[in-house]
């Protein structure tokens, strides 16, 4: 299930690390809605998320500590591979239709409309994607706590995405058999770098080819793809 949330803003602006602000909604919503739900998701030990989102900002303005809008509204597009996952938060946002939510600065948002969005099935074993939001690949080392980002350009691009894809297929608790002939290239894309939760990424953004079994695209689509998903990365959108 696809879920578009549209807000309007008191002030038109953001903090650079809005989608940390995104996340506290959807923590603020699911506890408000039920605390079983919120203890499901975000307590220790919670489950895997199959969920990504991106959101649509108006012609933003960057400056050094915000993003000023060029109007005050914006668009939170919600993803779920699960269809659980999409009748709970779903039901956790239409409590909060109309509430205010704060943010910093004096700013805050009140969730206006919320719209099912229509879902494409993937037949084809060939895509061409536009990133919605940051496809992020990340190799992490245990032994020093660092973190490589691997962008489009780099030599090793499609090895390692292909790695982080099949960690998340793990971590889904599905057979990494659906790896099979599965490959991605960036067609027109360019690199990005996001701060989030007081920390700096690199991600690769644009338009992407892939190509592999149907089952695993569509996951994929609905789930996002990707490192930090469930705190705005890796979702996409079909363009044929």
């Amino acid at each position: 299930m696809r879920i578009q949330l549209k807000f309007c803003l008191k002030k038109p602006q953001l903090p650079i690390d809005y989608r940390a602000a995104c996340v506290s909604f959807m923590k603020s919503a699911l506890g408000n809605y039920d605390k079983r739900f919120f203890d499901l998701y975000y307590d220790n030990g919670a489950q895997i998320k199959s969920y990504a989102f991106s959101v649509r900002i108006p012609r933003p303005k960057f400056e050094t500590d915000k993003i000023i809008l060029a109007g005050d509204k914006i668009e939170l597009n919600w993803s779920a591979a699960d269809e659980r996952d999409a009748i709970i938060f779903y039901n956790a946002f239409l409590e909060r239709k109309k509430k205010i939510f704060e943010l910093k600065d004096d700013n805050a948002m009140t969730l206006e409309k919320i719209v099912i969005l229509p879902e494409h099935k993937i037949t084809q074993p060939q895509l061409i994607i536009k990133m919605l939001s940051p496809f992020i690949v990340r190799i992490h080392n245990k032994e020093n706590n660092t973190n490589r980002y691997v962008k489009y350009d780099d030599d090793d691009f499609m090895e390692q995405a292909r790695k982080t894809i099949t960690a998340q297929i793990e971590m889904m608790g599905l057979n990494t058999s659906l790896l099979t002939g599965f490959t991605i290239k960036p067609v027109q894309a360019r690199k990005c770098v996001v701060k989030t939760f007081k920390h700096t990424c690199d991600g690769t953004i644009g338009i992407l080819q892939m190509q592999g079994q149907p089952e695993l695209l569509n996951i994929l689509y609905r789930a996002g793809m990707g490192a930090n998903r469930s705190i705005g990365f890796g979702l996409f959108e079909k363009i044929y």
